[in-house]
């Protein structure tokens, strides 16, 4: 699929350095770039656990589903 994109100055810059360094064509290196991002993005999103937190501090009594609003209503 062909796309136009406006990209900054300093970004196309930046590009241009990576195809010197490189030697690999402009088209080339931002698809292996956009892929690894995006490759990058669903790992990172994927592995999210929540983190364990050590006990601390004074123990709350766990209450039934219905009883905190009962609280709230006193």
């Amino acid at each position: 699929m062909r796309t136009t994109l406006d990209l900054p100055d300093d970004l196309y810059k930046r590009l241009e350095q990576l195809v010197v360094r490189e030697g690999r064509p402009l088209r080339e290196i931002v698809l292996r770039r956009l892929e690894e991002g995006l490759n990058r993005q669903a790992t990172s999103t994927a592995q999210r656990i929540l983190p364990v937190v050590p006990e601390a501090g004074r123990r709350m009594r766990a209450y039934a589903h219905a009883e905190p609003w009962g609280l709230l209503d006193e």
